[in-house]
């Protein structure tokens, strides 16, 4: 079993385990700020406080799910990455590794 790569995501090492997932976490694996965000975040997105105040999931959904549902496409056929950057390396990586040059 491949477990998470990172902290902060509880939910995808019980589901990975096999384990039904508490009602209550408390993660001491993430750092981010104990008290939440500032109460003008909060006032301008309070509809967005729920994703906001947790890492984003490491698979990149579900935005890679909606993504692929728009453009009509399978979802394994959707990269979604930590900013252009990110995205370079890992494709220099899989070109270098595949022979694709």
């Amino acid at each position: 079993m491949k477990l998470p790569d990172h902290g902060a995501n509880p939910h995808k090492l019980f589901e990975q385990a096999g384990v039904e997932q508490p009602h209550s976490i408390v993660d001491f694996s993430e750092n981010v700020h104990p008290f939440g965000p500032p109460a003008f975040v909060e006032q301008a997105w309070p509809d967005l406080l729920e994703q906001i105040r947790r890492y984003p999931d490491p698979d990149g959904e579900p935005f890679r799910s909606a993504a692929a549902a728009y453009h009509e496409l399978e979802t394994h056929c959707v990269a979604a990455g930590n900013g252009a950057a990110e995205i370079f390396t890992w494709l220099s990586r899989a070109i270098a590794a595949n022979g694709w040059y």
